[in-house]
Order: C-alpha cells, then structure tokens, then sequence
C-alpha cells in the first residue's frame, strides 16, 4: 500500500507525540493504526533489499528443528517450549535444538537445566553478529533509516540478526514462541532460506497486552505473504479465533495445538509440601487460597490480593499464597503490611517447584483479564486442586465447570470471593472436586499427546 502523505511530512508531525502515543499500550495501538502504510512499506523494503544477501550456503540440515524463544525464564510458552524440546529430544525424525534471543542467565536460565539434562543444545543467538556489519546489510539498513521515525530500527537490525543466525545454521525447521519472536525471527527464517517454519501465538493477540508494539500487525502480514505455507498454531480455540480476527485470517487457518505437561505421580498434600507451607508459617490446619502468576496488568493480581483479604476476613481458618514475581508485587507487598489480615496473605516471589507449591493449596484462583490456555489451571487441577478462574479468552476450555473449575460470574473481589470462600468451607465438594480434577487434567493435557500432536505439526509441514 503506498502511503498517503510523505514520510518526511509524518516525521515532522510524529516526533514529538510519538514518545507519548508509545506510552501504554493503547497509545501504541493508535501509533500502529496510524503509521500502518508505512510499517507495510518498511518491512516490504526490508525483504527485498535483505533477500539477495542471503544465498544460501548449503543444503538445510535434515530433521533439524531450532525452538526459538526470548528467554528460558518462568513463564508458561517458556515451560511449553522446554517439554516440546525435551518430549522431541529422542525422536527418530525430527532433532531438537534451543535458541534464545537473550542470554540464559539469572531468572533467563530457568529451564536451561531440564532441557539440558535431556541432550539438547542451547545456544544464545549473537546480538551483534559480525555478518552485519557487512557492506551490504550495513546498505540495507542505512537505506531503512528513512523509516527511523517509526521505530522501525529496532525491527529491521533484529530480523538480520535472526537471519544471520538461521544462515549459519542451516535447520530444516524454525519453530517460533511469542510474537517477537514469530515476527523478527520468522521473518528472518524466510530471508535465510528456512524451508519449514511453525509459528505459536501468544495465549491472545498482542493488541490485548502491554507488550504490544506497532509494528506486530503488519509483520504477520508480511510474513504471512511471503510463505503462505507457515503453520500457524495456538494452544486455545479462542486465542486462535482471536488472532484470526485481528490479522484478518479465516479462523481454519490457525490450528490449535494444545499445552502438554509431564505430571508427577504424586497428588494431593505431600511431605515438600507440608514443608513449603510450615515453612511460610501457615498453619497444618489452615484452608489455603494459592496463585501462581506473573505480577503484570493482564493478570490483574491487585484483585487478587484484594480477593484474598476479603476471603481471609471472612474466615479466620483462611490463609491465602500466591507466588510469581513482576513490577506490581512491592506495591502489594507494601498495601498487605497495613491491610486488616494482611499477615494471613502471603507474596512469597518465585518458586522453583511450581508443583509442590500447587501441592500447598486447598484452591487455586486466577484472576487474570484474559488468558489462551493458561498453564496453571491445567497444572494445579492435576495436583488434584480445584480451580476458581475469572474466565476470560481460553480459561474454560482447561476445566469443566462447576466439576473441577468454577468461573466467576463477574471479574470482581465479591464474586470471586463467595466462589472461593464456599469452597474452602466446603471439605466434601472441595474433595470431590479434587478428584475429579486430577483425573481430568491428567487425560486431557499429558506432555507425551502434546509431543505427538507437534511431531504431526512438523510432518505436515515438511510435507508441504
């Protein structure tokens, strides 16, 4: 699409509210409407300038499947990528291998141990590969330069970046988790040659979050243009539909491809779990409400926390858990030190065993404002505790309502409050409820059906 007006008369007019428009995630979502033509012309540009620098050097290496994610930190598609990496690690046709856009250090390293143990490489990929100072990508970019003012810089240096990397290495198959990912790396599989590229959603589309960027829309499209052949997966119904409408797509095109998980034997209230909980100081007898979340805006854990006291006050048995860490936990942290029962609500940060620690509650809630497929409500089911959710997106299609899962009517501190007060004070529903969860999450989401259901995906693909 050609622009309307000229870029140099958008940059004049953009400078300076542009700073402010990026601010949140709607002002990026009225950046992106706005300066659409022109993130559509970039990436364009970008394909056809980069595509001749990158002949490639050789046949792509047979069953090689690179897994390409930001970080290996403790989030959900970060523990999905590790068991689809660890499920494939012996498989006869398809060979996995890791590649991170950061460096697995710190709370980036979470996963780099169990997928390591099962033999299967890691490898951060350069952020400054020398190929990139090259006289001919070093052209590229500077002719790119016009499209500063759009902030798209930063999209077209980490695109050669990733198909520098894929240049080198040579896969058969490029696998891509998140939306950075799927649009800088994906781009970049398409300049290298890639001949096989699998792309998975976020839970939602990113206009949905705060890590929505403006040029996310048109670098699908781009993309989506120039191999209509990429499969596209999502591991709910509804954040395929969702992707569906925001990208314009017939819904058939983005296949669900359900989270898998590998569940301990053991269900129910275990010695480490004991443990955990003494060691937080809640009583043996005490009635647990947990969480397991990020402290971020989509999952909203000031209701949660808020949820939790209303919860506690109402029931001096009552204790309430919720571990996870982000920018929204001090502040909490600092409301619960003043909170009537706010000694009873505990933000205790991060576990290294989310297990365990779902071992130690009685309920799990999630308050979130929309989910895909949210790990935890699959995870804390199969420990064999039920689940209270606010419902949005794909949250119910990981429980059966009023079975193993209850779904507040409305996302607010009093109807999640009755659902998980009666609950906690209802020992005989809250068992047959547990049961009756272990038995479904169990069936439903193992790790060994997911792996099945990826090694189809990959055939399909190289069939293609």
């Amino acid at each position: 699409m050609k622009p309307l007006v000229s870029l140099p008369l958008v940059a004049r007019l953009l400078q300076g509210p542009a700073r402010r428009l990026l601010a949140d995630r709607r002002r990026r979502g009225v950046f992106a409407m706005l300066t659409a033509p022109w993130f559509e012309q970039a990436f364009a540009e970008l394909m056809e300038l980069a595509h001749p620098a990158f002949t490639p050097a050789g046949p792509a290496r047979q069953g090689q499947a690179c897994l390409v994610i930001g970080t290996l930190g403790p989030g959900g598609a970060e523990r999905q990528l590790a068991n689809t990496a660890i499920g494939l690690a012996r498989d006869e046709r398809w060979h996995p291998a890791v590649a991170t856009a950061n460096p697995a250090e710190g709370t980036s390293s979470f996963h780099l141990a169990a997928i390591e143990a099962a033999g299967v490489s890691v490898r951060h990929i350069p952020l400054g590969p020398p190929r990139l100072a090259e006289p001919m990508l070093a052209a590229v970019l500077q002719k790119l330069s016009r499209f500063d003012v759009i902030g798209f810089s930063y999209p077209a240096y980490h695109i050669l970046r990733y198909a520098c990397f894929f240049a080198e290495q040579r896969p058969e198959l490029v696998h891509t988790w998140m939306d950075e990912m799927n649009v800088f790396a994906g781009l970049g599989a398409v300049l290298a040659g890639v001949p096989r590229l699998v792309l998975n959603g976020r839970s939602v589309a990113p206009h949905n979050f705060g890590i929505f960027q403006p040029y996310m829309r048109q670098g699908y499209r781009c993309l989506l243009q120039a191999r209509p052949d990429v499969t596209f997966t999502n591991n709910s119904a509804a954040g395929a539909a969702d992707y569906a409408r925001w990208l314009g797509l017939p819904r058939q095109r983005i296949q669900v491809h359900r989270n898998g998980f590998d569940f301990p034997a053991e269900i129910g209230r275990t010695e480490p779990a004991q443990a955990l909980r003494a060691s937080l100081g809640i009583p043996a007898t005490a009635r647990v409400l947990g969480g397991l979340l990020r402290f971020t805006e989509e999952k909203q854990p000031a209701l949660w926390v808020r949820t939790a006291l209303r919860v506690v006050e109402r029931d001096p048995a009552a204790w309430a858990v919720v571990f996870g860490d982000g920018p929204l936990r001090e502040p909490l942290r600092a409301m619960l030190a003043t909170a009537p029962g706010g000694e009873r609500v505990l933000l205790p940060g991060l576990t290294e065993d989310a297990f365990t620690a779902l071992r130690a509650m009685d309920v799990l809630m999630l308050t979130s404002r929309l989910e895909g497929l949210p790990n935890v409500l699959v995870e804390a089911q199969a420990m064999g505790v039920p689940v209270i959710a606010t419902g949005g997106g794909g949250m119910r299609e990981t429980y059966v309502e009023g079975v193993t899962g209850l779904t507040a009517a409305r996302p607010t501190v009093a109807h999640l409050a009755a659902l998980a007060g009666g609950l906690l004070g209802d020992a005989a529903r809250r068992q047959d409820m547990s049961r009756r969860a272990a038995s479904h999450a169990r069936a439903e989401f193992s790790r060994d059906a997911m792996i099945a259901r990826t090694r189809s995906i990959f055939d399909k693909a190289a069939q293609a």
